[in-house]
């Protein structure tokens, strides 16, 4: 990179010198060869941990979820086997994940509401049970999805097309650039009769 950055300078240099411009030669040098200078002030503090600051640390779990005990089947200099030798706790590591997150009917069922009808005894008229307020299709997304979308693309400001392959990669969920359209419209059309008020 040094390299390449003193050879366009060399033909700036040579170019410019030719049309008699030094005084340009002398800013691009100065512009080539300044480090950036940080924008952040000058602090009083000293480096490090500052005093009566409570630090994080990462601390191992008590009781892990799943212990992988490691012993070798063999010798790794002569090559004798170990099996049948006793083998002593030398060090633990723990190493934390996040676990895969997985839409709750890929790992149970969905909630599922069955609306029933029945017939009064006094009047006979077919009574029928409402859903839940904002369950409106046989099959939809939940707010927490719809809230999960406006909150990458409004906030994250995460295009369309990324959101898809999150939402497909990640969360197992199909998602065409029209659903995500709609997601975002109902936010949209709600903020807007607030502010007509």
């Amino acid at each position: 990179m040094k390299k390449i950055k003193a050879l366009l300078f060399f033909i700036f240099v040579v170019a410019s010198i030719a049309k008699g411009q030094k005084g340009i030669v002398i800013k691009i040098t100065e512009d080539l060869f300044t480090k950036n200078k940080s924008l952040r002030p000058v602090s009083t503090l000293s480096n490090g941990g500052q005093v009566g600051h409570k630090g994080l640390t990462l601390e191992m779990g008590k009781t892990p979820d799943k212990i992988i005990e490691l012993k070798s089947d063999f010798c790794s200099v002569c090559g004798e086997s170990l099996v049948s030798e006793l083998f002593f706790l030398k060090a633990k590591r723990q190493v934390i994940e996040i676990p895969p997150i997985m839409p709750i009917y890929a790992v149970r069922r969905p909630e599922e509401y069955r609306q029933y009808i029945c017939q009064c005894p006094t009047c006979q008229h077919q009574q029928l049970a409402n859903f839940p307020l904002g369950v409106n299709a046989p099959i939809q997304y939940g707010s927490s999805v719809e809230t999960l979308v406006g909150y990458f693309s409004v906030y994250q400001y995460i295009p369309f097309k990324r959101l898809q392959g999150l939402f497909l990669n990640y969360f197992l969920f199909p998602f065409h650039k029209e659903v995500l359209v709609i997601f975002l419209n109902v936010p949209l059309k709600n903020v807007m009769e607030f502010t007509k008020r």
